[in-house]
């Protein structure tokens, strides 16, 4: 296993195991990798942590989806943004399985005034500046 952060994923730093790899057979590599720590290490989550026993929520918030939902499972879209409480729904579920479905164009999804986006260590919060939290 092989993990970094995009800028540092370059030839120099991976090519000894690379090269190593190649030789041996018994030697597969996998990689992950992300913008900042943060995505890194939802990439590395999604990839090796286990769900809690006790975890049986389910929801699926999509700005493009618009089927009806089957039972059990919470469907939110852009409509119901504007009316639910989205984010509190969100952060106060302890879910089993939680995937946003963004239209594919832009990297944050916008969920009325509740966005999700990835952190960006580089363009911090400041005090009295709108943006997402």
């Amino acid at each position: 296993m092989i993990a970094g952060l995009y800028e540092r994923f370059t030839l120099d730093p991976l090519r000894a195991a690379l090269l190593a790899a190649a030789r041996r057979a018994d030697m597969p590599i996998t990689f992950l990798t992300g913008r900042d720590a943060a995505s890194l290490a939802w990439f590395t989550a999604k990839q090796y942590a286990r769900i809690a026993a006790n975890v049986r929520q389910l929801g699926l918030y999509t700005s493009t989806d618009r089927p009806l939902a089957p039972a059990g499972i919470h469907l939110r879209h852009e409509r119901e943004a504007e009316s639910e409480d989205i984010k509190t729904e969100v952060l106060g579920t302890r879910w089993r399985r939680i995937p946003f479905q963004g239209h594919g164009k832009d990297e944050p999804i916008n969920l009325a005034d509740f966005t999700l986006c990835g952190l960006n260590e580089t363009a911090p919060c400041a005090p009295g500046l709108l943006g997402p939290a």
